[in-house]
């Protein structure tokens, strides 16, 4: 991620914003650019979030879903599967939570 930011402050630093794309020359024009920074942790307080277009079930998971009986049970299968993900972006992001990740789902 850091190597990424680091082409990416070199690109924008250049005058010149032309692309090289298999010999072929493609200029580039940016509208807007906003860099921003996030603190990436896991705290005490909870904090409330509101997801939107979230892809929770692949094929593996629909199938689990759909054989469990209950709402309690499919409604731990989802935060247990938002925890998952959670988990695994902090990993690729290259952060290593120090204290658990807790999910709960309320609507």
């Amino acid at each position: 991620l850091n190597d990424g930011i680091e082409e990416l402050h070199h690109f924008f630093s250049q005058p010149d914003w032309t692309l090289d794309l298999n010999g072929r020359s493609a200029p580039v024009r940016i509208a807007r650019l906003d860099v921003k920074q996030y603190t990436l942790g896991v705290w005490e307080k909870p904090f409330r979030y509101h997801i939107r277009h979230w892809l929770a079930l692949n094929e593996d998971n629909y199938a689990l879903y759909t054989r469990l009986d209950g709402m309690v049970e499919r409604l731990a299968l989802l935060e247990k599967i938002l925890q998952n993900q959670l988990v695994g972006l902090l990993h690729q992001l290259g952060y290593k939570p120090e204290r658990p990740v807790e999910v709960k789902l309320l609507s």
